[in-house]
């Protein structure tokens, strides 16, 4: 990735970061400056998308910097992904990420001690976590965001088979856009674990995507995410049949469970040297048996 991806994605991670913070004392947010802020994600990713959509799934820590914010940063890169390939338009696009971005701010009142807490909750926490969509809106509201954004927040854990929540809301009754973060936050499923929803690694998290039926996902949306994305997303670590671990650096979207790989680390278990290239979908002695977390 370009030295400028590079630091224009940092940079809004720390922006939310201290966006909590101004929310946690009582300031408020400049709109146009966040409108701005996803305008340049979105021309980013109309010049890069490949880079972007690896780093959003490399392993990485910033300091002082939590993994809610990375992954709010994260699912707005991959919503606007999904919603390019998509076409919507280039107001549903803005606002598409806004929401995707602000998504999680409620977070910022659900005591920490049970965000922070290592395990499973209990009924009554889970509960709390589950009021973070309208302690969102109401913070939106607040700073004077429109109802557009705060209805595509406010339905984003919403279902298609009408289990989700705070409304239970199902199918095309549920707001487009919402669908949209919906399938993407499976995907972050992928990388990144919390107690307090469904979450599954590696091959399980793929699964589950791949194999939803309509439960979870808008059907046709889930569709174009997978070729956007990749079953084996751009920058995401696989173990091939031959016991060797590759690096995803190529998505084949008429094949997508058969993506193209860099051999890290080889059979035997040395690190590779090589940077041998394997194009799974061209070679039948190959395939993929589980994603790794390296």
């Amino acid at each position: 990735m370009n030295k400028n991806y590079n630091i224009e994605y940092d940079l809004l991670i720390s922006k939310v970061h201290r966006w909590g913070e101004v929310i946690r004392f009582g300031g408020t947010l400049l709109i146009e400056d966040i409108e701005d802020d996803i305008k340049n994600c979105i021309e980013l990713l109309r010049n890069d998308r490949e880079s972007i959509i690896t780093k959003v799934f490399n392993k990485k820590n910033i300091a002082d910097v939590s993994k809610l914010e990375i992954e709010s940063v994260d699912i707005a890169l991959l919503a606007l992904v999904v919603g390019l390939d998509l076409s919507i338009s280039e107001d549903d696009l803005l606002k598409l990420g806004i929401a995707a971005l602000l998504k999680d701010l409620g977070m910022n009142k659900v005591p920490k001690e049970i965000l922070n807490k290592d395990g499973a909750l209990t009924d009554n926490q889970l509960a709390e976590i589950r009021k973070h969509p309208v302690f969102s809106v109401e913070i939106l509201k607040e700073l004077g965001f429109q109802e557009e954004i705060t209805k595509i927040v406010i339905e984003h854990h919403e279902r298609w088979d009408g289990k989700g929540y705070p409304r239970g809301l199902s199918g095309e009754n549920i707001n487009y856009l919402s669908r949209i973060i919906s399938v993407v936050d499976g995907y972050n499923a992928i990388k990144e674990s919390r107690p307090y929803r469904e979450s599954l690694h590696g091959y399980d998290a793929i699964k589950m995507i791949i194999g939803d039926n309509g439960h979870r996902y808008d059907p046709a949306i889930l569709n174009v995410a997978v070729k956007s994305i990749g079953i084996y997303p751009l920058g995401s670590y696989v173990a091939l049949n031959d016991a060797s671990i590759c690096k995803v650096v190529g998505i084949n979207k008429n094949k997508p469970l058969r993506p193209i790989v860099q051999v890290i680390i080889n059979k035997n278990g040395s690190e590779s040297k090589s940077n041998t290239i394997i194009d799974i979908s061209d070679n039948n002695h190959f395939f993929i048996v589980r994603s790794v977390q390296v």
